[in-house]
C-alpha cells in the first residue's frame, strides 16, 4: 500500500523520533490496522494492543502481506496486560483523546516502558479537529459537541516522566509528544 506523501512524511517524520535497538522489544497503544509497525526494523520483536477486534483482525492481515510478525492483543490502554520493566519502545499515534482516562494511560505506557526509555504519543491538534474531522460525514458525530479542546496530554504526564517534549507536526494537524522514563 502507497501513502500518500504526505502521511509518509509524517510516519518518517514518528520513525525519526525512535530510538532503535537491535533486538528491541516494542508495543504500539492502539495498533489500528499496524501501519507504524513497518516504520520499525525487521529484528525487532514487535507487541501491539487495540481495545478493536476489528483492528487487530486489520492488523493481522497487513502484518501477513507485509510478512512480519507481532504479538496482538486486545485491550484497553488504561490496563495494560503486560509487566513493569517491559519494553525498550513504546508508543502511541492517534485516539488518545478518545480514552477514557488519559491520564492512567500516559502512566501505564510508562510503567511497562524500561527505565531510559523514550516513549512517543502523537494525536491530532484542535486545528485538525476544527478543519478536517468536524467536516469529515464518518467522524465528525466524534468530534462535534466535544466539551474540551483537543490538546497534548502533557500536563498529564506522570511525575516519574523526563525529558518531555512537544512539536507540532504537519503544519500544525498533529503534534508529537516525547518522554523518557527515569
Amino acid at each position: 500500500m502507497t501513502l500518500p506523501s504526505r502521511l509518509t512524511n509524517i510516519r518518517g517524520f514518528l520513525a525519526e523520533e525512535f530510538e532503535v535497538k537491535p533486538f528491541m522489544r516494542v508495543l504500539e497503544v492502539s495498533i489500528g490496522t499496524g501501519a507504524n509497525l513497518r516504520l520499525l526494523p525487521a529484528d525487532a520483536e514487535m507487541h501491539g494492543l487495540d481495545l478493536s477486534l476489528g483492528m487487530l483482525r486489520a492488523c493481522r492481515r497487513n502484518l501477513r502481506r507485509q510478512h512480519r510478525d507481532a504479538t496482538l492483543y486486545q485491550g484497553e490502554a488504561e490496563r495494560l496486560p503486560f509487566r513493569d520493566d517491559s519494553f525498550d519502545l513504546v508508543f502511541h499515534v492517534g485516539g488518545i483523546n478518545f480514552f477514557s482516562d488519559r491520564k492512567k494511560a500516559l502512566a501505564e505506557m510508562l510503567r511497562v516502558a524500561r527505565p531510559g526509555t523514550k516513549l512517543l504519543v502523537s494525536d491530532e491538534t484542535e486545528e485538525a479537529v476544527a478543519d478536517v474531522y468536524e467536516k469529515m460525514p464518518f467522524v465528525r458525530r466524534f468530534f462535534q459537541n466535544r466539551k474540551e479542546k483537543v490538546e497534548s496530554p502533557m500536563a498529564l504526564l506522570p511525575a516519574e516522566a523526563t525529558e518531555a517534549r512537544l512539536r507540532t507536526v504537519n503544519r500544525g494537524k498533529l503534534y508529537s509528544l516525547t518522554f523518557r522514563k527515569r
